[in-house]
């Protein structure tokens, strides 16, 4: 999932894959 998630959770992440968390 190296893409960003702006269009998943944007409203939660900005833009950072789950790896970071």
């Amino acid at each position: 999932m190296l893409q960003p998630i702006s269009h998943h959770h944007d409203h939660k992440f900005p833009r950072v894959p789950l790896t970071s968390q």
